[in-house]
């Protein structure tokens, strides 16, 4: 699979580098197995429906979601800090 990051997820991943760098390593593993197209903790997952688009939802902290859109061989990360 090929992962992509928004550029709003790649601010959200640098600020997390810079602010809680065990925080990040969890957000990394995630996007490795993304890559990897290894399934992802089913009770931590939501799956979100928006028009046509559909997201997916991973819980990383209290507050927190990996925001990220599979489509076919590709996987968009749209978000990796705040809420939905």
């Amino acid at each position: 699979m090929t992962l992509r990051l928004t550029s709003q997820a790649q601010e959200d991943l640098d600020y997390w580098v810079s602010c809680d760098p065990k925080l990040a390593d969890r957000i990394k593993a995630l996007l490795e197995r993304l890559e990897q197209g290894l399934d992802l903790p089913a009770m931590q997952r939501i799956n979100l429906k928006f028009g046509e688009i559909s997201l997916t939802s991973v819980k990383i902290a209290p507050e927190h979601r990996l925001v990220f859109e599979p489509s076919g061989e590709q996987i968009l990360v749209h978000q990796c800090r705040f809420h939905y």
